[in-house]
Order: structure tokens, then C-alpha cells, then sequence
């Protein structure tokens, strides 16, 4: 029928919406996005979230939207959720509720749930219901994945932070050692030279880092005898 097309397009739509704008939205605008669509699509009074607490096995984080456009999350426990008792991967119905698995590779990571339609929900908007559980799940998944990327990424930026600490940490001790020092490699190339040992070669504008240390240092022709 017309009335299924249209409400197919709408969960398109939001598919397109959560692809396009992923990367910069945060849980919450993900959220709000699913659960009003929702609503809309379904005819529902009122849509929620549920996902899972990966840090514990007795709370679930609920995002809900009500019949007053009113957006709210708060944290519950887990044995206050009917699906959690008896999971399963299709839609579970009442006269005036649905709900559907949020799967995540191929895990059920938490559900999304539709009430308070005005009359009861029927067939299609099962289909509909099952359609929009695999757009939440995806959009979530895509998300939680962006922001592992992100800490890897930050934990990255932060070891070559550290790294660079390091060495420039290490290149002041090495310059300000009293002693003159000079680092040189198995070809006697010069790789490194602190100041004390530059200022007693009267250095002018040529650096001799890279050249051989015997004719550098000493003015040889070949390395010096061991």
C-alpha cells in the first residue's frame, strides 16, 4: 500500500541521515534521530532505547521520547526489561507495544521499543519495527566504532607526544652535560655532538655531523688506531 511505501522511505531517509552525518554527531543527536523516526514511522506515542552497559551486567541505559517531544536518559536495571529476560532476535508485541533487538555482531546489544499507538500495532508495522532495529543497530555500531578510532587514534597522538617529550628531555640533558661528548656510528660517521665538544672545536657555520668522525674530530684521513 501507499501508507507502507511511505513509512519504508521515512526509515530510509533516516538511514541516509545517520550514514551522512555519523562522524560529527554524538550518542544523544543518534538517539533523539532514531527515536523520534520512530515515533513518526510507527505512529507510536512514545519510543525508547535500550543498550546495554558494557561496564556492567545489572544496568541498561535508556534513551526514551514521549508523546510531548520530551527527550530524556537515565540509567535502569537490567531486570526491569521484559525482552532481557527472554531474548530474542525478532520483534516481541503487545496490543500497544513493540520491541526489537538492537544486534551488533551478531550479539543483541540492547532493543528499541515503540508504545502507546492508538490503535493496535499490526503486520506491517512489525516489518517496519524489524527495518528500523537494523538502521538503530547499524548507526550505533558505525558510531561505537568511530569512537574506538577516535581513542586509538588520540592514544596514538599522545605516545608520539610522549616520544617527542622524551627525546627532546634527553637532547637538554645531552647538550648541557658537562663533559664534551660525541656519538659516533660503525661507518665513524658523526651522528650527534653536544655542545661542550662543538664549542671546543670552534665551530663556525659547518656542522660536522654525518662526516667522518677521524677527519672531523681530528683531522685524519683514516679512523684512529684502536
Amino acid at each position: 500500500s501507499s501508507s507502507i511505501l511511505s513509512r519504508t522511505r521515512q526509515v530510509v531517509e533516516l538511514q541516509l541521515q545517520l550514514t551522512q552525518s555519523n562522524f560529527v554527531l554524538d550518542i544523544a543527536s543518534i538517539q533523539r534521530q532514531i527515536l523520534a523516526a520512530t515515533r513518526q514511522v510507527l505512529c507510536a506515542q512514545s519510543s525508547a532505547v535500550y543498550l546495554l552497559d558494557q561496564s556492567s551486567d545489572d544496568w541498561v541505559s535508556q534513551w526514551s521520547l514521549d508523546a510531548s517531544e520530551t527527550y530524556s536518559f537515565q540509567v535502569v536495571p537490567l531486570e526491569t526489561i521484559e525482552f532481557f529476560k527472554e531474548p530474542t532476535n525478532g520483534v516481541m508485541q503487545a496490543p500497544s507495544m513493540l520491541c526489537a533487538p538492537l544486534v551488533l555482531n551478531n550479539s543483541i546489544r540492547g532493543i528499541i521499543q515503540a508504545t502507546s499507538k492508538k490503535s493496535d500495532f499490526c503486520d506491517d508495522d512489525v516489518e517496519l519495527m524489524l527495518l528500523i532495529s537494523r538502521v538503530a543497530a547499524a548507526a550505533l555500531g558505525s558510531f561505537l566504532q568511530t569512537q574506538m578510532l577516535k581513542t586509538l587514534h588520540a592514544d596514538t597522538q599522545a605516545s608520539r607526544w610522549e616520544l617527542a617529550n622524551s627525546r627532546n628531555t634527553m637532547r637538554a640533558l645531552f647538550e648541557n652535560l658537562p663533559a664534551a661528548i660525541y656519538i659516533v656510528d660503525r661507518q665513524y660517521n658523526l651522528v650527534a655532538m653536544n655542545r661542550n665538544r662543538a664549542d671546543q672545536l670552534a665551530l663556525a657555520s659547518e656542522n660536522p655531523v654525518g662526516q667522518n668522525c677521524y677527519h672531523a674530530l681530528f683531522q685524519r684521513s683514516s679512523p684512529c688506531p684502536q
